[in-house]
C-alpha cells in the first residue's frame, strides 16, 4: 500500500482505547479489579503517532461507599497518560451505578412502557437523575480539575445517545433483576409519562407521535449533559457517541438534531459504526460536514486485515476529523494501521450526488431501523460514485446541498411540503432530482411519467456473476440481484426440513424481486404462512404473469424464462400481513412470502461456476432516458428510474452523473471516473483521489488530474493509493 508523500496536510487527532473499561466490567460482575494492562502500552502508542487516550470512569468505583470518593485510579490514569505525552479524555459511566445506590433505590429507574417494569439505569426523565449527574461531574472535577477532553455517556448500555436496547446487557446482567434491557419505549416511569403527558407532538394514542416525544427528549438531554459538562470543565473538548445501526422510534437518536446540537456546543460526534456498511458511514458523516461539527470515528472492533482497510479508507475519504481505536485491534493489525493511518487528513469530500433520506415515510414506520431502498442502494453504489444522505430535517440547511448537482429518492412515500418546495427550487437552479417511485415524482415534477420507464426499456444488463450464474440465495444481502421492498432475514431452517441450521432466508414485502441468469427453467423455493393469503399471490417473469399460484407452507415452483441470454426479472406481488407484537406500522413489519433461493437451470441441474466478486454490468440508453423519463424545470429536469429497482436505480443514476450536461443547463459537473462493480471504490477531495481496490485482484481507473491530464491508476487487491 504506498504512502501518502511526505508534503501532505497533517493528520488528524487519534484517540487509543479502552482505559478503565476492564475495571468497569469486572466491577459490575463483582470481581477484583486488576490494574489495567494498557498502562504500560501508552508510551507505545504514543510513539506510534496516537494523540490522547480514552478512561472509561464507572461511578460504582469512584464512589464505591456513599461520601466516599476513591480518584486514585483516575488519578493514576490520568497520571500514566501525561507521562506518555497522550491527551486525557474521561467518559464517565453514570449507569455503572455502585452498590450503595441500587441497595438504597435513591434514584429513578427507566421503566418499561411495555411491561411495566425497571432496569437498574437512572431514567433521563428524572430530576434525580440530574442530582446524580451533577453529583458525579462536580466530584470528577474536583479531584482532576480540568481535563483534555470529556465524553458524555446517555445512562444505559454503552453509553450511546439511545433509550436501552440490551446491546449492553452483558456488562450488567450481575447487576439486573429478571427484567432485561430490550428494545422497546423506555418512557413507563413517572417522570416520563409526565413529560409525555405536557408534550405537544400530537396524539396521545399516536405511536408516531410518542416516536416524535422519544426523539425529543432524547436531543433535549443531550443538550442539557453537554451543558453541565461544560460547567464542570470549560476547557474540555467535549463529545457523544452515536451508534445502534439504526434509527428506530424507541430509540429515540434524531441524527440531524444532534448534530445541531453538537454544533452549538462546538462537540465532536463520534460514529461507533466503523465496520458497519457505508450507509452508516455516510449518514453521520454528511450531517457533521454540513453543519460544520467535527466527525469522529470509532470501530465495532474489527476482526480482519480487510476491515480495517475499509474503515481506514472510508474515514480518510469521509473527511474524519478524530479516530478511535481499541489497543488490542491496533496491535494485531498494527502493520495496517502504520500505512493507513497516514491518509486520515481531515479533507472533506468533493460529491455531487446526493442520496435523499425520506424521513416522513420513516417516520411512519415505527419498526423500521433504516429506509430500506436507501440502504440497499449504498453499498453496491459506492463502487460507483462518492455520495452523502442528507434527511428532510437537513436538506434545507444551506450547506447541504451546496456541492450537489444530483439529488437521488429511493424510498417511496409522501414527503414534506418544505422538502418539495426545497427540492423544487434545487431544480430550476440547474439540479436534476432522480426517483424509482410514482409519488414522489408526481409530487415534485408536478405531472405523471407516463407511461413510466421499465428496466427492460431504459437498461441492459450484463450476467450477474455471484454464487454462480444459476443460482442466487435469498438470504445473501446483496441489492445487485434484489429490486423492490424486502424485508428481515430468517432462518431458514425454521420453515424449510432441509436447510442447515445457520441457512438465512429473507421475507418479501407485497412487491419484491431477484434478477438472475436466464435459463431454459427457473425454480423458487419459497415459504408462505396462510395469513398472507397465498393464493392471491401473483408471480412474473420479465414482467409476464406466470399461471404457476403460491401454495401454504414450503414449496419449489418451476416458471418458464422467455430470454435464453442476459438475465430475467422475477417478481413476487400479493399481500401481507402484520405478526402481532412485532410492530405498530404495516410499513415497517409488513411480512410477505419467505424466499430461500432461486436457481435456473438449462439441463437437469443447475451450474454453480463460483466467481469470486459480484460483478454486474449494464448500459443505461441515455437517449431513451431524456426522451422518455425527464420532465424538464427552469435550468434542471426531474427523471424517472425504473420503480421499486434498486440495480436499475443505481444503473441509471451513474450514468447519469457523465452524461449530467443534457438534462441540466447549469456548470458541468467534473468528470468522475466510470466505475465497475468489482470492489474499487473511489473518493475525490481538494488534493486529489484516493482509491482503494476491495476485491481479489488487481483493478484500474482513469482520473482526471489538477493539470488536466487524464491519468490510468491500477490499485493492487487490498490496497489504498493516494493522486495528489
Amino acid at each position: 500500500m504506498p504512502s501518502p508523500d511526505a508534503s501532505s496536510n497533517s493528520r488528524i487527532p487519534l484517540t487509543i482505547g479502552s482505559l478503565g473499561a476492564a475495571a468497569l466490567i469486572d466491577a459490575m460482575a463483582g470481581r477484583d479489579i486488576a490494574r489495567d494492562p494498557l498502562l504500560d502500552r501508552l508510551h507505545i502508542a504514543a510513539e506510534a503517532g496516537f494523540d490522547a487516550v480514552e478512561d472509561y470512569v464507572a461511578f460504582a468505583l469512584f464512589e464505591p461507599e456513599r461520601g466516599r470518593i476513591d480518584a486514585s485510579r483516575v488519578l493514576e490514569h490520568r497520571d500514566a497518560a501525561a507521562r506518555a505525552g497522550l491527551r486525557y479524555v474521561i467518559y464517565p459511566w453514570l449507569h455503572a451505578l455502585p452498590r450503595w445506590l441500587r441497595a438504597s433505590r435513591a434514584f429513578d429507574a427507566f421503566v418499561c412502557l411495555e411491561h411495566d417494569a425497571s432496569i437498574e439505569a437512572p431514567s433521563p426523565f428524572a430530576p434525580s437523575t440530574w442530582e446524580w449527574f451533577e453529583h458525579f461531574y462536580a466530584g470528577l472535577a474536583r479531584e482532576l480539575g480540568d481535563v483534555d477532553g470529556l465524553t458524555i455517556a446517555l445512562p444505559c448500555d454503552y453509553g450511546e445517545v439511545a433509550y436501552p436496547t440490551g446491546v449492553g446487557q452483558w456488562i450488567f446482567a450481575a447487576t439486573q433483576s429478571s427484567h432485561a434491557a430490550h428494545e422497546g419505549h423506555w418512557c413507563g416511569d413517572a417522570h416520563a409519562r409526565a413529560a409525555w403527558a405536557n408534550a405537544d407532538v400530537g396524539r396521545k394514542d399516536d405511536a408516531i407521535a410518542r416516536g416524535r416525544f422519544l426523539r425529543t427528549s432524547m436531543t433535549g438531554f443531550v443538550d442539557r449533559l453537554l451543558t453541565l459538562a461544560r460547567l464542570h470543565f470549560p476547557r474540555a473538548r467535549l463529545a457523544f457517541k452515536c451508534g445502534l445501526a439504526g434509527e428506530k422510534a424507541c430509540f429515540g437518536n434524531d441524527l440531524t438534531a444532534l448534530g445541531r446540537v453538537a454544533a452549538r456546543h462546538g462537540s465532536d460526534l463520534w460514529s461507533t459504526h466503523g465496520t458497519l456498511p457505508v450507509y452508516f458511514h455516510k449518514r453521520i458523516q454528511s450531517i457533521c460536514r454540513a453543519l460544520d461539527v467535527p466527525y469522529v470515528t470509532e470501530g465495532v472492533v474489527e476482526r480482519s486485515r480487510a476491515m480495517v482497510m475499509d474503515r481506514l479508507f472510508e474515514d480518510a475519504a469521509d473527511g474524519a476529523r478524530g479516530f478511535f481505536e481499541f489497543d488490542a485491534t491496533w496491535t494485531q493489525y498494527r502493520a495496517v494501521f502504520d500505512l493507513g493511518l497516514a491518509f486520515l487528513r481531515g479533507e472533506d469530500p468533493f460529491v455531487d450526488v446526493t442520496l435523499l433520506f425520506h424521513s416522513s415515510e420513516h417516520e411512519r414506520a415505527i419498526g423500521q431501523s433504516v429506509p430500506p431502498a436507501l440502504f440497499s442502494l449504498c453499498e453496491p453504489l459506492r463502487d460507483f460514485l462518492d455520495f452523502s444522505i442528507v434527511d428532510e430535517d437537513l436538506v434545507c440547511e444551506p450547506q447541504a446541498l451546496r456541492t450537489t448537482r444530483i439529488v437521488c429518492i429511493a424510498d417511496g412515500g409522501a414527503l414534506r411540503a418544505e422538502t418539495i418546495d426545497r427540492l423544487r427550487a434545487f431544480v430550476r437552479a440547474g439540479g436534476i432530482v432522480i426517483t424509482g417511485t410514482h409519488d414522489v415524482f408526481t409530487d415534485l415534477a408536478a405531472t405523471r411519467a407516463e407511461p413510466w420507464p421499465t428496466a427492460r426499456e431504459l437498461i441492459r444488463f450484463g450476467v450477474p456473476q455471484k454464487y454462480g450464474p444459476r443460482e442466487v440465495h435469498a438470504g445473501d444481502d446483496d441489492a445487485w440481484h434484489r429490486f423492490g421492498r424486502w424485508h428481515g432475514l430468517e432462518r431458514a431452517a425454521n420453515f424449510f426440513p432441509d436447510a442447515t441450521s445457520d441457512e438465512p432466508a429473507r421475507w418479501t414485502s407485497g412487491h419484491a424481486g431477484i434478477r438472475v441468469a436466464c435459463a431454459r427453467t427457473i425454480v423458487l423455493e419459497l415459504y408462505a404462512d396462510v395469513r398472507v393469503d397465498p393464493r392471491s399471490w401473483r408471480i412474473f417473469v420479465d414482467g409476464r404473469e406466470q399461471s404457476a399460484r403460491v401454495a401454504v407452507g414450503a414449496q419449489r415452483i418451476a416458471l418458464a424464462a422467455y430470454t435464453t441470454a442476459g438475465t430475467s426479472d422475477i417478481e413476487l406481488r400479493g399481500p401481507t400481513f402484520v405478526p402481532a407484537g412485532l410492530g405498530e406500522s404495516a410499513d415497517a413489519r409488513d411480512l410477505g412470502v419467505l424466499v430461500r433461493r432461486i436457481a435456473s437451470f438449462d439441463d437437469d441441474a443447475p451450474r454453480t461456476a463460483a466467481t469470486p466478486l459480484t460483478r454486474l454490468e449494464f448500459d443505461v440508453d441515455i437517449g431513451a432516458l431524456e426522451s422518455r423519463a425527464c420532465v424538464r424545470d427552469g435550468l434542471g429536469a426531474y427523471v424517472a428510474a425504473p420503480e421499486h429497482d434498486v440495480a436499475s436505480l443505481a444503473a441509471v443514476l451513474v450514468d447519469l452523473t457523465s452524461f449530467a450536461s443534457r438534462f441540466t443547463r447549469a456548470e458541468p459537473l467534473q468528470p468522475w471516473p466510470r466505475g465497475r462493480h468489482d470492489g474499487l471504490r473511489v473518493a475525490r477531495n481538494a488534493s486529489g483521489w484516493l482509491l482503494h481496490n476491495r476485491g481479489e485482484v488487481a483493478a484500474s481507473r482513469h482520473v482526471l488530474q489538477h493539470d488536466g491530464s487524464i491519468r490510468r491508476v491500477v490499485v493492487a487487491p487490498g490496497s489504498i493509493v493516494s493522486i495528489r
